[in-house]
């Protein structure tokens, strides 16, 4: 069971601060997917018409094909780690509005380990 002190400590903001790093990884790797085919791939395919330009362009794609992976997953990532901010947001929330609930009626809240 989760007691007083663990709600009233928990801290949202590590939460947040966890997930923004790994956002910023995310977007480099989607970043990094598109200069790959806009300043890779196609020019490759637009002006260099060989054997080998269709080969180094078929690993540029094949590279920004799995940074765009990558970002997939670090953006799963990331998602899963924001969601994990709102719940302990809302908890000591709720719990603050209880406390001033209860001291306006004159009650005491029992803490309980």
């Amino acid at each position: 069971m989760v007691s007083y002190e663990d709600v009233n400590g928990a801290l949202p903001k590590k939460w947040a601060t966890a997930s923004a790093e790994w956002h910023s990884p995310a977007k480099y790797a989607l970043d990094s997917a598109k200069d790959l085919r806009d300043n890779g791939v196609k020019p490759l395919a637009d002006n260099w018409r060989d054997e080998v330009g269709a080969a180094a362009a078929k690993k540029f794609a094949k590279l920004a094909d799995e940074l765009e992976v990558a970002y997939g997953i670090l953006l799963s990532v990331h998602m899963v780690v924001d969601g994990m901010t709102t719940p302990p947001q809302t908890a000591r929330s709720t719990l603050r509005e209880a406390c001033e609930l209860a001291q306006r009626y004159g009650l005491d809240i029992g803490r309980r380990r």
